[in-house]
């Protein structure tokens, strides 16, 4: 049978998509593996898509997935804008948010606690007697960077130290962007007094 026709007849082409910032991570590579398997058990098919934390190609995969009619998409957001997800949703496909909330969709959410996670690593940071801890954190509208900056400060601040502005480098989730951090918080490093110099990242 011919499958276009069949899903305009059923209402349902039996395709989800995994729409995530980089299918390179090794994280939204395992959750797309766990995705998949199940989505076959279920007589599912799934299409992989990677936005590169780019909001606009974003939009663009979320047009192709309406012309498809899919049935369902499992997105973690390269942005804080769901307007072109509530369209999805309005097609009637399903929406679960993996990783990341976002504000005006209501979905089902499968989120790590990223507040707590850098709470612990923080604490334990001290716990080994660093004082002047750097961050790298990611985008500020991601809401996960929000909440590991929010756990890194209450952790500070819960073992009486003080929040430095400057030790935080925002990146980008990616590797680069990590590398590029490090390197901004070390040359920093170089140009201060040694007192001021952070002693762990």
């Amino acid at each position: 049978p011919n499958a276009n026709a069949s899903s305009l007849t059923k209402k349902r082409t039996k395709a989800l998509a995994l729409l995530v910032p980089d299918i390179t991570n090794p994280f939204f590579t395992t959750v797309g593996r766990g995705i998949e398997d199940k989505a076959i058990a279920h007589g599912l098919n799934v299409i992989m898509c990677s936005s590169d934390e780019d909001v606009r190609r974003e939009r663009d995969y979320v047009r192709t997935l309406i012309e498809r009619r899919i049935d369902g998409v499992v997105v973690a957001p390269a942005g804080a804008d769901a307007r072109h997800l509530r369209l999805l949703a309005r097609q009637g496909a399903k929406i679960v948010l993996l990783d990341r909330e976002l504000e005006d969709i209501e979905a089902d959410a499968v989120i790590g606690d990223s507040f707590q996670g850098a709470y612990e690593l923080t604490s334990h940071l001290i716990s080994l007697g660093h004082r002047r801890i750097a961050m790298i954190t990611g985008p500020p509208w991601v809401s996960t960077s929000k909440q590991r900056l929010q756990g890194y400060k209450k952790a500070l601040q819960d073992a009486g130290l003080e929040f430095n502005e400057n030790l935080v480098v925002r990146g980008n989730y990616k590797q680069d962007g990590g590398r590029a951090g490090a390197a901004r918080i070390l040359e920093v490093s170089r140009e201060s007094r040694s007192e001021d110099r952070p002693t762990a990242i």
